[in-house]
């Protein structure tokens, strides 16, 4: 299942999720920038899995 995690590299977030993802051997690719329109959120990180928006680092935080 392919994973897509937006985000800004000084964000604090996006290393956190990308760290658990590591840590789990979870695959992903970058994506730079995603429109609010796409996800209802201006933040980062947006994550997708599986082509279904899963949320921020929060959901993917809670989810574990």
């Amino acid at each position: 299942m392919q994973s897509y995690l937006s985000c800004k590299t000084w964000c604090g977030y996006c290393k956190s999720v990308k760290k658990l993802f590591s840590e789990l051997n979870v695959s992903y690719k970058i994506i730079d920038w995603m429109k609010k329109e796409w996800t209802g959120q201006s933040i980062v990180p947006n994550v997708f899995i599986g082509g279904k928006h899963i949320g921020g680092s929060d959901a993917i935080m809670k989810k574990h």
